[in-house]
């Protein structure tokens, strides 16, 4: 922001997802080893922002979408990822909806670690 003298409101900025996405990834470097973070994204384009490698052995699909949701949805990148891994639970982090179901979790990034179990 300084290097760019860009100090806007987020709802004007054009980098607003991006900043969004660097938030979530400081919010999970304070409780995750940072070579247990990954990025995906396969040959077509189909790309998910974060995974998780728990010490359960587990990963954990995390979208960070800086958008407001009216209900949960399926988001087409996890769904892909899960046919290729197993995956207990994924999460999305967004601006305004909290939904836990079927494995989909929708919540605001500052409840993000009060419920991520690694």
């Amino acid at each position: 922001n300084i290097i760019y003298n860009s100090f806007n409101d987020m709802q004007i900025r054009t980098d607003n997802g991006q900043l969004f996405e660097n938030y979530v990834y400081l919010q999970l470097l304070q409780y995750v080893k940072p070579q247990q973070i990954y990025y995906y994204r396969t040959k077509d384009g189909t790309e998910i922002d974060f995974i998780v490698h728990t010490k359960k052995d587990q990963y954990i699909p995390i979208e960070a979408k800086y958008k407001h949701f009216r209900q949960p949805s399926r988001i087409r990148a996890i769904t892909e990822f899960s046919k290729t891994t197993p995956v207990t639970t994924s999460w999305v982090i967004n601006l305004n909806l909290n939904h836990f179901s079927e494995g989909l979790n929708f919540i605001q990034p500052y409840l993000l670690m009060l419920n991520f179990e690694l």
